[in-house]
């Protein structure tokens, strides 16, 4: 998206986060919301939203385990934000965070972009074997999705990054062998 796309599309959504009476709305909104703040690189968006995810009661009062999940999606988000910001202090302390110690296969998309996000954090540390192998996780959960296209943005994001990042690492037989066996579907 172009510059002024984001800042519409921020826009737009902010309007729609203000209409959503629904907590399942808003955290739709929301999440969406957070992905244009991510993409538009920014921060005070990915901020000032983030702390309304990061309120899992109101989100899902009387859910004790979608108010867990919503808290590690929350600092998704925030580890996100951290990582654009690309301050080496800042990032070499994402993955020791207390959110990463306990991992949920079972929410796969949020997983998936966890650990999407974690070869991004590792690549960015130089730590090129790690990071190879936080691609390996989510590509094998790509691969074994049964129902990909009910998270169809996350999959091709997912495996247009991979990508990106094993030709980064220098796995470029790697990159080119994924990009001819998903590229098509990557587009779609």
């Amino acid at each position: 998206l172009a510059e002024g796309r984001l800042v519409s599309a921020r826009t737009r959504l902010e309007a729609a986060l203000a209409d959503a009476r629904q907590p399942g709305a808003r955290l739709a909104v929301l999440r969406t919301l957070l992905d244009v703040c991510l993409q538009a690189r920014d921060d005070a968006c990915v901020v000032r939203h983030t702390r309304a995810i990061a309120d899992p009661a109101a989100l899902a009062p009387g859910n004790p385990a979608l108010q867990a999940e919503l808290a590690r999606e929350a600092a998704y988000y925030m580890d996100e934000g951290r990582l654009a910001r690309g301050e080496p202090a800042l990032t070499a302390r994402i993955l020791d965070d207390a959110a990463w110690r306990n991992e949920n296969a079972f929410n796969g998309e949020l997983y998936l972009r966890r650990q999407l996000l974690a070869a991004r954090v590792l690549a960015a540390q130089g730590k090129a074997g790690e990071a190879s192998a936080a691609l390996d996780k989510a590509l094998s959960l790509v691969a074994s999705a049964r129902n990909p296209e009910a998270a169809r943005f996350t999959v091709a994001r997912t495996t247009a990054e991979a990508i990106r990042l094993l030709a980064e690492l220098g796995e470029t037989e790697r990159a080119w062998g994924l990009y001819r066996a998903a590229g098509a579907d990557i587009a779609r």
